[in-house]
């Protein structure tokens, strides 16, 4: 197959209520951020090769497609914020609606983790919990669920680029059965990361390698998403 061209429609990033990242551990050469719950930090060294990915293009979503339950259920996809403390923290979720391809800024659940600095790491943990059963029935969807929570190996922030490596599981087979499913899954995996001002690009690895992480879902080379594309 040819090499992956994450699709991306023109302005939807924009769409992103951006969230002030105080609290993330700061940008540069080897910075990591481990995930809040289990799993291993990976610090990611400088001389690694990276393949960029740039094409951006205007699609239309087509919705006949349907590989097990793929595109997801429509609903509102809109949650009501949680009472806080300072005893934990309060992230954003974002998974798809429907059968939209780009989540936007309205699309994100809640959710709360002990008080954390590490939130880029914590929100890619929380992220490969999937949506509840609750969250499913207002329309959030993700390829990620109970069988992927432990999916997070580490994630490592150097020069405003998040590499976000997980641990080897089994992707559904809308993941490789079509674009329209590859497109949903690393869009989803992406827009947890970007959401992050200190963040610009993101680049997705399987076990500290982004060609095997592109193998992973039927494509080959490096999957990587920037801020610049747009």
């Amino acid at each position: 197959m040819a090499a992956l061209a994450v699709i991306l429609a023109l302005g939807v990033w924009n769409a992103f209520l951006r969230v002030i990242d105080e609290d993330t551990a700061p940008t540069g050469s080897g910075t990591t951020e481990a995930p809040s719950a289990g799993g291993t930090a990976v610090t990611t060294s400088t001389t690694i090769p990276i393949v960029v990915r740039s094409t951006t293009t205007t699609i239309g979503v087509s919705t006949t497609e349907s590989v097990d339950g793929f595109p997801f259920k429509d609903g509102t996809c809109r949650q009501t914020q949680p009472r806080t403390t300072e005893a934990v923290t309060l992230l954003r979720i974002y998974y798809n609606c429907g059968n939209i391809i780009e989540p936007s800024g309205a699309e994100f659940i809640y959710r709360t983790v002990p008080r954390t600095a590490q939130r880029l790491g914590a929100t890619m943990t929380e992220l490969v919990k999937g949506p509840t059963d609750a969250e499913r029935a207002l329309g959030f969807g993700s390829f990620f669920s109970s069988d992927t929570a432990d999916a997070v190996r580490g994630v490592t922030i150097s020069d405003g680029r998040a590499f976000v490596d997980f641990n080897s599981f089994e992707v559904p087979e809308a993941v490789t059965a079509t674009d329209q499913g590859r497109q949903f899954f690393v869009i989803n995996i992406a827009a947890n990361a970007l959401q992050y001002e200190s963040v610009t690009s993101v680049e997705i690895r399987l076990n500290g390698s982004c060609e095997a992480f592109s193998q992973l879902i039927g494509a080959t080379g490096c999957t990587v998403i920037s801020q610049s594309d747009l």
